[in-house]
């Protein structure tokens, strides 16, 4: 047996959908089930948990005043029979298989935390692939991604994944000490995961596992500052942190894209591109910094003089977001230069015309 752990923080609506598919899963109703509310008063969650408590008897409730993701969960975690703890957010949404595909990941010593392909089901493109770090910062690991490109449906090890939903063996669970409870709804899982990655374990992401992340939906309903706590995070682990996003890069590189040289524009406000690059296998024949173009959606005509729309070389796009070059495709098919690639601060390499169409 098995044990599903979820730290419920979310509206009535997010609450009732999860459980109405979650409870319903054949894996799920062989496992044991323990739901933490965490200081949610909705009278409506209580009474749906009421009745979901007394028709599905491997469910039990836990009721708790608000104290945040990493000391509810390790609360519930307490209370836990099985072998493996399942962590999942009450707004994750399963494919069939996922969770047998993650148990079978550990049984059979390809993980020892594991997590699936998680897509955003607003736009079906990739939510997360697992995390890796860049020079001072970290992020989802091939966010705004096809999830049909090939890096995406390649498993592999990770330095760390998103507890919004993966699997973790009980004991070593509790060996590393549980969820920091500094954390509060942000970085306690993945702390976790990566205490993982630096003790020698293996973080697994399962490209075959798929689920749905509406993010934000499962434990965002109220304003809290996360400065300090990414600041303790990096004070804690900086010194070990062994940035890996140029290598993630290099693996997208395909050999026609060796043979020439770019004319990289940088739209991105992370300051440490230059080298980022230097660690590629891409050639630049020039480089043009552009740090003030905000991080969000930007439009090609109201920043970018005309001759980048004739520039005779490939473009080399630094963006904050490809999914953002969504957006300018009437551009791009103006330039009609089918060499243009971007890079964004996710990891993500895409010929631009393959990515738009």
């Amino acid at each position: 047996m098995n044990s599903f752990i979820i730290s419920i923080d979310s509206t009535f609506e997010m609450t009732d959908n999860f459980l109405n598919r979650f409870l319903e899963d054949h894996y799920v109703q062989n496992n044991e089930v323990i739901i933490i509310v965490d200081g949610n008063h909705n009278s409506k969650i209580y009474e749906l948990l009421s009745y979901a408590k007394g028709k599905y008897k491997n469910l039990s409730v836990i009721y708790s005043e608000k104290v945040g993701y990493g000391k509810a969960n390790n609360t519930a975690a307490k209370h836990a029979q099985g072998d493996i703890l399942f962590f999942i957010n009450s707004d994750i949404f399963v494919e069939p298989g996922c969770f047998e595909k993650m148990q079978n990941a550990i049984e059979h010593g390809r993980a020892d935390c594991v997590q699936p392909l998680l897509i955003y089901p607003q736009s079906g493109l990739v939510q997360c692939a697992g995390t890796f770090f860049g020079p001072y910062f970290k992020d989802h690991l091939f966010d705004g991604n096809k999830i049909t490109s090939k890096i995406v449906k390649e498993s592999g090890p990770r330095q760390a994944l998103t507890s919004a939903l993966y699997a973790i063996p009980k004991t070593l669970f509790w060996e590393l000490g549980g969820f920091n409870e500094f954390y509060y709804n942000k970085l306690e899982g993945f702390e976790l995961s990566y205490q993982v990655h630096l003790t020698g374990g293996t973080c697994w992401y399962l490209a075959d596992a798929v689920a749905w992340h509406s993010r934000g939906g499962g434990r965002n309903q109220y304003s809290f500052d996360f400065r300090q706590q990414e600041a303790y995070f990096w004070a804690r682990y900086g010194s070990n942190i062994k940035p890996d996003i140029a290598d993630f890069i290099n693996k997208q590189l395909e050999a026609s894209m060796l043979d020439l040289r770019y004319y990289a524009v940088m739209m991105s406000q992370i300051r440490s591109w230059t080298s980022i690059l230097q660690e590629t296998e891409l050639q630049c024949s020039n480089i043009v910094e552009m740090p003030w173009v905000g991080p969000n959606a930007f439009n090609l005509w109201n920043i970018f003089p005309s001759y980048l729309l004739k520039c005779p070389e490939p473009l080399l796009l630094i963006v904050e977001n490809i999914k953002y070059l969504r957006g300018n495709k009437y551009w791009f098919e103006v330039r009609d230069n089918r060499s243009d690639l971007a890079v964004d601060r996710f990891a993500n390499l895409v010929n631009i015309y393959e990515y738009l169409h």
